[in-house]
C-alpha cells in the first residue's frame, strides 16, 4: 500500500474518533440543582418512587441496550467480511508471487495483480476503521447506559441524607 494513503487513512480514522469520544464524553454531565429546602422532602409511599423521570431513564437504558446489541451484531458482520476478505488478500498476493517465480505472467497481469492487492488492503483498511468506530460507538452506549442508571438510582432516593454528609 502506498505510505500517503495510508497515512490519510489513519488521520481519517484519528480524527472520527476524536470527534466521537469528543461529541459524547466532552459534554458535562447535567447535574440537577439542590436546594436546601426540597431536596430531600420525602415523596410519600415506598422508598423506590418511580416517577415519569426515572421511568424515561429506564426506558433509555432499554434502548440503549438494543442499540448496542445491534452494533455488537453489525461488528460481528463486519469482522466475518474482513476475515474473507483477508483470505482473497492472501490468494492475491500468492498469486502474485508464484507468477513472479514461474515469469510467465505479463507485465500487465503483474500490474493487475498489484493493484487488485491495493484495492483489497484499502477495503481491509476501511472495514478495520468501520469496526473500530462500531466498537467506539458501542463504548459510548455502555457510558450513555450507566449514566442513565446512575441517574435513575440518584433520582430514586427518597431518604433525606444524613447530617454532616457521609453516608453510613
Amino acid at each position: 500500500m502506498r505510505p500517503a494513503r495510508a497515512l490519510a487513512i489513519c488521520c481519517l480514522a484519528g480524527l472520527t474518533s476524536c470527534s466521537l469520544f469528543g461529541s459524547v464524553l466532552g459534554k458535562p454531565r447535567k447535574e440537577q440543582p439542590v436546594s436546601p429546602d426540597e431536596s430531600y422532602l420525602p415523596t410519600g409511599g415506598d422508598s423506590i418512587n418511580r416517577g415519569p423521570d426515572q421511568s424515561n431513564l429506564l426506558d433509555a437504558l432499554e434502548r440503549e441496550k438494543s442499540r448496542a446489541k445491534g452494533l455488537e451484531e453489525r461488528i460481528s458482520r463486519l469482522d466475518s467480511e474482513l476475515q474473507k476478505l483477508k483470505t482473497e488478500l492472501k490468494t492475491a498476493n500468492h498469486d502474485l508471487a508464484k507468477s513472479r517465480e514461474v515469469g510467465t505472467s505479463s507485465n500487465h497481469e503483474i500490474t493487475e495483480l498489484r493493484a487488485s492487492n491495493e484495492r483489497l488492503e484499502t477495503k481491509i483498511l476501511m472495514l478495520q476503521l468501520k469496526n473500530a468506530q462500531l466498537e467506539q460507538a458501542k463504548i459510548l452506549l455502555h457510558l450513555a447506559a450507566i449514566r442513565s442508571h446512575e441517574d435513575a438510582l440518584n433520582s430514586s432516593r427518597t431518604e433525606p441524607a444524613p447530617l454532616g454528609g457521609a453516608n453510613r
